[in-house]
């Protein structure tokens, strides 16, 4: 699984830069001892080893080491931006909700929580240790490691959510890796890309996979210095590359040896353009979906490449009735990847 993986990572490499989220840094050792202090905090909860943990927290570092912490102690995880949302969600009789401190529903009580649900409060201590000490490999407490769900962005009213297991996680996560060629020099730029996204989610767990750094930043300036890290790889919606070609940074600090993935919703060829002729000529088009993943990609060099995409080799998807069965041209029904 991929907590013993950084754990091995930590070990060899200690001192790489593991995570940066908005601008605070852990190297891999210290990135090991938060996912082994927060897996420690959730075991002495004494939560049963099946069910749905939710995270609910606006740090996209705690986000990380929350989820990492529940999902060792068996729990499948999913990630909400509040309480509100998490009621939208329909998540069926959640075993606990682990919060943050520091969030803004912490001193709202009168909020609904789900019925049954364990409310933890996650105190900002518990990773007071991190920078120092032995590197133990986060202790299973013998349990599985649990799943994580992904869910669509809720455009069509509902919310359709995707459970990847552990299992699946590994086989998606060495596909990423393979695609965007990552090593233990990337440095990939996640933006504000949340964990419920195939993108925030799946493609940092394949950089940490190959001993690379993972940036996210969820801040509204975060454009001004989108640079300053030099990515290797950064991904961006179409709506976000605009603003960041709004940006100051694009003119002072261009990254033409930049892998831009651009995914999430069809790219307009003037965006895609611009961004070809000021931040990298090396762009890739991305086209998927959240039960997927990515299906087609496009090397981008002309407008041509928006309208012609190669399907990856290793991708088949069907759309199949309720009982399976493919179905024909024009029926409705569910993907299948």
């Amino acid at each position: 699984m991929i907590v013993n993986r950084i754990h091995e990572w930590a070990r060899s490499t200690p001192t790489q830069l593991a995570i940066i989220a908005n601008d605070v840094s852990l190297n891999y050792a210290s990135f090991s001892r938060a996912i082994g202090a927060s897996s420690d905090f959730f075991h002495r909860q004494q939560l049963p080893n099946l069910g749905t943990g939710v995270v609910i927290s606006q740090n996209p570092l705690d986000v990380w080491l929350l989820v990492m912490g529940l999902r060792t102690v068996g729990l499948d995880t999913i990630v909400a931006r509040s309480m509100s949302q998490l009621g939208e969600l329909g998540v069926i009789n959640p075993v606990c909700v682990a919060i943050d401190e520091s969030h803004p529903d912490i001193k709202r009580p009168s909020l609904k929580h789900p019925a049954g649900a364990k409310i933890i409060m996650v105190p900002a201590e518990i990773y007071s240790n991190i920078h120092t000490g032995d590197i133990l490999f986060p202790a299973s407490h013998g349990r599985n490691y649990g799943g994580h769900i992904l869910y669509t962005s809720g455009t069509t009213g509902t919310y359709k959510k995707v459970l990847r297991s552990s299992v699946r996680e590994e086989r998606s996560i060495e596909r990423l890796g393979r695609i965007d060629a990552v090593n233990q020099k990337t440095i990939f730029h996640a933006d504000a890309f949340g964990l419920w996204t195939s993108t925030g989610f799946l493609h940092p767990l394949a950089v940490w996979q190959s001993g690379g750094c993972v940036v996210v930043d969820n801040r509204n300036d975060r454009y001004s210095r989108f640079f300053r890290r030099r990515p290797t790889i950064a991904a961006l919606i179409p709506s976000n590359l605009k603003m960041l070609l709004q940006s100051p940074s694009v003119s002072t600090q261009m990254s033409q040896e930049m892998d831009l993935i651009i995914g999430g919703s069809l790219a307009p060829l003037q965006i895609v353009e611009q961004a070809f002729r000021q931040i990298t000529r090396k762009i890739t088009i991305w086209y998927g979906a959240t039960e997927c993943n990515a299906i087609m990609i496009s090397r981008f060099k002309t407008k041509e490449d928006l309208f012609w995409l190669e399907v990856l080799p290793d991708r088949i998807v069907q759309i199949v009735d309720e009982y399976g069965n493919e179905c024909p041209v024009g029926q409705e029904g569910e993907l299948r990847p």
